[in-house]
């Protein structure tokens, strides 16, 4: 009942009603797939967060050793983290890196020169420069501000 052709032999109504029918289903899996695909695009870009914000087994990530991780082209992985986090891949993991380097300093664990290997910096005067550029200030003077000590001490030296 209401399957096949009419009792007249007639098929157009059966068949514009199946074309009809199809449509919707085509519609409902294309909306579908876009939703898939911008959840996956989220899923991927907080993934891709995650790996740029802490050393991977031992070592930090590059921007474009993520993107490849991903199984995306390094120029779409940069719009796409951009358009949902606002920053760059690579200054994200640059703002992290020394967020991880303000902890450090404020519990005076480590030489900035431990600190700069240990955050994959190549060397002190770059971890110095980096940390500016974050934070408006040398490490130096972080390290004093957060030790509570006078702008004379020299107790830390870089």
């Amino acid at each position: 009942e209401g399957t096949g052709p009419d009792r007249t032999g007639s098929q157009p109504a059966f068949l514009s009603k199946m074309i009809a029918q199809f449509s919707y289903l085509l519609a409902d899996m294309a909306a579908t797939h876009f939703e898939t695909r911008r959840h996956s695009d989220d899923t991927r870009i907080d993934e891709s967060s995650t790996l740029l914000s802490e050393p991977f087994e031992g070592t930090w990530l590059s921007p474009q050793l993520v993107a490849q991780k991903l199984g995306i082209s390094y120029e779409s992985f940069r719009k796409r983290f951009v358009k949902r986090l606002g920053e760059s891949p690579a200054h994200f993991q640059k703002r992290r890196r020394i967020e991880h380097a303000c902890s450090a300093i404020y519990q005076n664990a480590l030489t900035f020169q431990q600190l700069a290997d240990q955050l994959g910096f190549c060397d002190v005067f770059h971890f110095s420069k980096a940390f500016r550029q974050i934070t408006g200030e040398p490490p130096s003077v972080y390290r004093k501000r957060a030790l509570g000590e006078g702008p004379n001490t020299n107790s830390h030296k870089e």
